[in-house]
């Protein structure tokens, strides 16, 4: 059982080459850090960037993540050089020859960010695993029940006071597992001939707990069951950022410190620096933009959920009246049939005249010009409960019907009260993301002004 957690978060700005006199280049950077998680043993996390330039040219440039490490880094261009610089990761590459949409990508290994803990149980006992290639095996003899329970927190405190949106997506086989219980229910679950996918949309408010209870219904073999891992994408807020750039500006004035016993150094390390906050302030702006619409387009799709959810439950409530009417009518056919039945049966049993008797009754009744045979007279009774049989029948599919009906309601009543709650979550998320591209703007007149200060400096 190999797990897997993705953390990625994006961030778009334009990056200054290092090499004074070079052309500025704007450029959008993505990272994402992968982490690969096994119980009881040790974490491997690799930070994984893409760079996508804007325009042609040939640069010599440094690129740092943050929470960096040591280790091998690798490319898809030759490196010119990598190592760990005060916590950050500072990769170079040199004579780089760029065009406009040319796409650059390189990992490097980085420090954790958050603790993951997994715990395993079978019919409610603990399961000890041992681990190794990537896998765990874990023996738990008629098991019929799994519970796979997550736990995620933040390691840096930094992580800690804000609200980072997580998502977990898992697909299972469901000819050997099936979910039967959730201590969140998921926002979506899609079920197909081989597979049972379900996703969770939700926040982490310092720590994130997620528990599946599987029904063990079949096994390979080898008497075997494979538990699929999930896999989790948290992304960082767009505060994270800010903070990370607060750590690479003391970086850099340190650097700049180092150099004020010469002037000439300095003027060139300041150029670079007003350079750089004109150019962060950009790219802060454009994503302060992009999370402004990304907000309005939640708010707008949760105003469609929240329609839909309330339709659903019209159309549940409408289905439900109907569905009792035609019940209440389907009970009063069905006590006037069992009435008719009991008539007839009762007629079937008195018929033991003999065609005498029944030509003295007919002559009582002055009804003597009467065809009506005694043979007939069964017959009439036995075709009536025939035809009452035909009806029982019917009567039978309508009742299956109505057992359909009542889960088609149940369905609808839960899919509402879903999307409701799905709706209400896209809400807050779009307050988050306005608040978000608030203070991104407001960081980006921040690096503006320092940029037009640095500049009078010089």
């Amino acid at each position: 059982m190999k797990r897997q957690l993705l953390v990625s978060y994006l961030i778009t700005l334009l990056i200054l080459v290092q090499v004074f006199g070079q052309p500025l280049v704007g450029v959008k950077k993505m990272v994402v850090r992968e982490m690969e998680v096994l119980p009881g043993c040790t974490y491997n996390t690799t930070a994984t960037v893409t760079l996508v330039f804007d325009s042609d040219t040939v640069l010599n440039f440094t690129d740092y993540v943050a929470y960096g490490s040591e280790g091998d880094a690798s490319s898809t261009v030759d490196i010119y050089g990598s190592r760990l610089v005060d916590g950050f990761r500072a990769t170079s590459f040199r004579n780089l020859n760029v065009t406009k949409g040319y796409t650059l990508k390189y990992s490097v290994p980085v420090r954790n960010l958050f603790n993951i803990s997994l715990d395993i149980l079978a019919d409610g006992k603990e399961v000890t695993l041992n681990c190794s290639g990537g896998y765990c095996v874990g023996v738990a003899l008629k098991a019929r029940s799994i519970n796979y329970s997550l736990t995620i927190v933040p390691l840096d405190p930094m992580f800690s006071n804000l609200q980072l949106p997580v998502s977990v997506s898992w697909s299972v086989d469901p000819m050997y597992l099936y979910p039967v219980a959730f201590s969140d229910s998921p926002q979506s679950m899609r079920e197909s001939g081989s597979e049972v996918s379900f996703q969770w949309s939700s926040v982490m408010n310092g720590s994130y707990h997620l528990s599946v209870v599987f029904e063990v219904r079949g096994e390979n073999p080898w008497g075997e069951v494979f538990v699929p891992s999930p896999i989790i994408t948290i992304t960082l807020d767009p505060r994270v950022q800010s903070m990370l750039i607060s750590k690479y500006k003391e970086y850099t004035k340190k650097f700049l410190g180092s150099s004020l016993g010469n002037l000439s150094a300095f003027q060139d390390n300041a150029t670079q620096l007003r350079d750089l906050l004109y150019n962060l302030s950009k790219g802060f702006r454009e994503q302060a933009r992009l999370l402004g619409e990304a907000g309005s387009q939640a708010e707008s799709a949760a105003s469609i959920m929240l329609t839909a959810s309330s339709q659903l439950k019209v159309l549940a409530q409408m289905t439900q009246e109907m569905r009792n009417s035609v019940a209440g009518q389907l009970g009063n056919v069905s006590t006037l049939i069992n009435r008719t039945r009991a008539v007839l049966e009762r007629a079937s049993k008195n018929a033991t005249v003999t065609e005498e008797q029944l030509q003295v009754i007919l002559q009582t009744l002055n009804l003597t010009n009467s065809n009506v045979t005694l043979t007939e007279i069964k017959q009439m009774i036995d075709s009536s409960l025939s035809s009452i049989g035909e009806a029982e029948t019917l009567l039978e599919k309508y009742g299956s019907t109505i057992r359909d009906l009542d889960r088609l309601i149940d369905q609808s009543t839960a899919a509402a009260e879903n999307m409701a709650t799905a709706a209400n979550k896209l809400i807050l998320m779009a307050n988050m993301l306005r608040e978000a591209s608030y203070n991104l703007n407001q960081l980006a007149d921040g690096l503006a002004r320092a940029a037009d200060l640095l500049d009078s400096m010089i």
